[in-house]
């Protein structure tokens, strides 16, 4: 599901800020948002600054089609075993899985 070009990129990121800002906007009030909305939008931001290929998932998000990490945790797993492992940062975790990714954002 990750955009290929630079200006793909780009314009999904927007999209994504202006949705987490009508969100919060949307839910200033409340104590608990409930479905991890808050936490799911800055994740896909820096999926896709990295350029890391993703999907999404009941968990979180997939990685590279083999790794699924969670949205509210710093925690990631293999879809075969369900053994969750934290993680530090997302560059942290590509460089350890040897997922490719794009720093030159």
């Amino acid at each position: 599901m990750g955009a290929n070009t630079l200006e793909e990129r780009q314009e999904k990121i927007k999209k994504l800020k202006e949705e987490y800002k009508a969100h919060e906007e949307a839910v200033y009030h409340k104590d608990q948002y409930g479905n991890g909305f808050e936490y799911r939008i800055p994740l896909e931001i820096e999926l896709l600054t990295y350029n890391i290929p993703y999907k999404h998932h009941q968990h979180g998000f997939l990685l590279d089609s083999r790794f699924i990490i969670a949205v509210k945790k710093s925690k990631w797993c293999s879809p075969k075993k369900y053994k969750w492992y934290w993680y530090s940062n997302l560059k942290q975790l590509c460089e350890k899985l040897e997922i490719a990714y794009d720093e030159n954002f």
